[in-house]
């Protein structure tokens, strides 16, 4: 298996997740997107622990998972 590099992936997401004929305005901004994401998730990896960063991404998960069921009339 090659090693993964941001080029690759950034190739990677555009070949699963962009219609094939997207205009040339959503490319640009997703991929925008894509490195400011891929930048986000340096900077946390440098400053923080792998355990803070899930314990943090746990946490979003439910509230959004919480936020949802509220908006669809569902309690927990």
């Amino acid at each position: 298996m090659d090693k993964a590099t941001i080029a690759s992936e950034w190739i990677d997401f555009v070949g699963k997740d962009m219609a094939p004929k997207a205009p040339a305005e959503q490319v640009s901004e997703m991929k925008k997107a894509f490195y400011a994401g891929i930048a986000s998730g340096l900077k946390l990896g440098l400053l923080r622990t792998k355990e803070t960063n899930l314990a943090e991404m746990r946490e979003y998960i439910l509230s959004e998972d919480r936020r949802r069921a509220t908006a669809k009339g569902v309690t927990k």
